[in-house]
């Protein structure tokens, strides 16, 4: 057994998301990581960190995706409100708006011509090959939802579009 201890071999065959990190409907079924905290009323009153017997200083502990105290809990994540952002194919993420949209179609030169709209559906089948993809293809959008779409319309050509003068 090549492993040093179970728990190591655990942590390969079953990562885990950072604290911080997990939604309440993960598409992979992730868990977040223990989260371990020991404590004593040593500051004052207030909670702090005991790691091998050794107190630090006083901890305030937040769950970056809580809502403020009184507030409503509509959804539970890392924005304020809902917003629209762009997805390149090589995953870089922006916030939606009419110029950075303009400026990355200049700056990929693609006419507006070619622009189309494609909706895909994300479950756990499509977020573990999307994970995969990033970690082997340049273009891990296109591998995972546009070439099997390829393979599905029979109205979509499987040759690259070739230009007219």
């Amino acid at each position: 057994n090549a492993m040093k201890s179970d728990e190591l071999k655990d942590d390969l065959l079953s990562p885990k998301i950072p604290l911080g990190f997990a939604y309440e409907n993960q598409l992979l079924g992730l868990e977040e990581v223990d989260q371990w905290y020991y404590n004593s009323r040593d500051c004052r009153g207030h909670d702090t960190l005991k790691t091998d017997g050794v107190v630090s200083t006083c901890l305030s502990i937040r769950d970056p995706k809580s809502h403020p105290e009184g507030g409503e809990r509509e959804g539970v994540g890392f924005l304020k409100e809902a917003a629209m952002f762009t997805v390149t194919d090589d995953l870089k993420i922006t916030p939606i708006s009419p110029v950075s949209s303009l400026l990355l179609l200049n700056k990929l030169e693609v006419p507006l011509s070619d622009v189309g709209k494609l909706t895909v559906r994300i479950g756990r089948e499509e977020a573990s090959r999307l994970l995969v993809a990033a970690f082997l293809s340049e273009h891990p959008l296109t591998d995972v939802f546009m070439r099997r779409e390829v393979l599905k319309d029979p109205h979509i050509s499987k040759e690259p579009k070739k230009e007219t003068e």
